[in-house]
């Protein structure tokens, strides 16, 4: 009677009103068969009220999850300056600054006049991307929600850098494997995956517990950190994570809700991956594989030759593009500090 008299009611009382609904339904069909309906009642009022729980759950998350990499750092220039430079501390270069303003402009066209949320690393380089991108989509970071999250950082690779030491450790790392290799003094990929799986689920609590009402949650963090994030909620494989390259500073990575309340990578996401057959996938041929009982496993479409062995994939200066998408510029994204793997664009979606 309130719904079809557009009483004003919270979401609670919203979602109660639909599972006695559907409780309503089963006890009329129960009582129809002629059998005590007060057991199989009960157990489908369970039922209808944790269904419309996920229906709320899903409805009241936000809009998008825009992930972000910093502006271009004096590290992404000048390796030397890690020798007397910790990897935190390293700054933007004047180039980083505009990038970051201009990813700001950007950001603004992305969520119009929509609510938003920022989390970041608290490196420096992050910091700074956080303020300048603020600048250029004129957004007072005073008046809005800010988070600093540890777990976003970039892989510690080790704390001062000699770079002939750090080349032959990524000559070392080549042969053991790119995922698993342990920098001295730092981490090895799989810590970091660790990591990032664990910032996801508190995310999603926090968003599902109405602790995030924003319409965006807006995400700067690092090149790699941003692989790894994308590699657990597509649930990429190790091969498949190795043949993915780093984005390029400042190039955004969203997430968009669909109709059903999951987050689908957009295809219009630049995402280079490579070798494969030499041609460019969109967002749609890809999708987030499900492997629990009882739920439908959507089909993949990468090929067999991007799921080969790492240590089988010509590095970036070797491999030759056949680009086709208009999403895909002609030059991946420069082999970096932060930078393991090959090259060719992948969108991928959930």
């Amino acid at each position: 009677r309130m719904a079809d008299e557009q009483v004003k009611v919270t979401p609670g009382e919203r979602m109660l009103l639909e599972a006695f609904r559907e409780f309503s339904a089963a006890s009329q069909a129960y009582a129809k068969d002629g059998t005590d309906p007060s057991i199989q009642c009960l157990d489908n009022f369970g039922l209808a009220l944790a269904k419309a729980a996920s229906r709320r759950r899903k409805a009241q998350r936000p809009k998008r999850i825009i992930v972000m990499r910093h502006g271009e750092a004096q590290g992404n220039v000048d390796k030397n300056v890690f020798r007397t430079t910790p990897d935190s501390l390293t700054a933007l270069t004047d180039k980083g600054i505009l990038q970051s303003r201009q990813a700001g402009e950007k950001l603004r066209e992305i969520i119009g006049d929509e609510s938003y949320m920022f989390f970041y690393s608290p490196y420096t380089r992050s910091v700074q991307t956080m303020q300048y991108v603020a600048e250029g989509a004129k957004i007072d970071l005073s008046k809005c929600r800010v988070r600093e999250d540890v777990r976003l950082r970039e892989q510690e690779f080790a704390n001062f850098q000699e770079p002939e030491e750090f080349k032959r450790q990524r000559e070392q790392q080549k042969l053991y494997g790119r995922f698993w290799y342990r920098f001295r003094d730092g981490e090895s990929g799989a810590d970091v995956f660790d990591r990032v799986a664990l910032f996801w689920q508190t995310l999603y609590r926090e968003i599902d517990d109405d602790s995030i009402p924003s319409q965006n949650i807006i995400i700067i963090t690092h090149g790699l950190t941003m692989r790894f994030m994308f590699m657990w909620y597509l649930k990429w494989t190790v091969a498949e994570f190795h043949q993915v390259w780093n984005p390029a500073n400042t190039v955004m990575w969203i997430l968009e809700k669909n109709e059903a309340g999951k987050y689908v990578s957009r295809s219009d996401n630049e995402i280079f991956v490579g070798p494969g057959d030499g041609v460019s996938r969109c967002g749609s041929e890809m999708s987030r594989t499900r492997s629990y009982a009882g739920l439908k496993i959507e089909p993949r479409f990468l090929s067999d030759k991007l799921c080969g062995p790492p240590q089988a994939l010509p590095g970036p200066k070797e491999t030759t593009l056949s680009l086709t998408s208009p999403h895909v510029s002609a030059q991946p994204p420069a082999a970096d500090d932060e930078s393991f793997s090959e090259d060719v664009k992948l969108s991928s979606a959930v």
